[in-house]
């Protein structure tokens, strides 16, 4: 008997290349100037990547608004008990 082994492919995540195509387009017309960027692919690393050429300090402001955020997220899911979560 002879074991086979697949390879799993990461999907696409759909909402993360939508976000992505809006920034795109916000890019070319001029209105984004600033933009930091932090992701994580499907193999659990992570990334970052920033250009802040106009009002690099309100960049940061708003780095620290997303955290915020995040980690409200995550507490408020840490509050919840687990069987809240299944279907």
């Amino acid at each position: 008997m002879t074991a086979e082994i697949y390879e799993i492919e990461p999907n696409p995540n759909q909402t993360a290349i939508k976000m992505l195509e809006d920034m795109l387009e916000q890019a070319k017309a001029g209105h984004i100037q600033a933009l930091a960027i932090a992701g994580c692919y499907a193999d659990g690393s992570c990334f970052n990547a920033f250009v802040a050429e106009w009002q690099p300090v309100h960049l940061i402001g708003e780095l620290r608004l997303l955290e915020r955020d995040i980690v409200d997220l995550y507490c408020d899911t840490r509050r919840k008990p687990a069987w809240e979560y299944c279907e």
